[in-house]
């Protein structure tokens, strides 16, 4: 299991819900999320 979901950018170019998505998914998992400043939400 991983120990943290590393900072990305970019990922409405993979889902409409980008980064949300991501900290949905992390947050399911009970995994830390890092934010960066370059995400696409904020």
């Amino acid at each position: 299991m991983p120990l943290l979901v590393a900072p990305m950018a970019y990922h409405h170019l993979a889902a409409p819900e980008g980064e949300v998505a991501t900290a949905r998914g992390a947050g399911a998992a009970g995994v830390p999320l890092v934010r960066i400043p370059f995400s696409s939400w904020m």
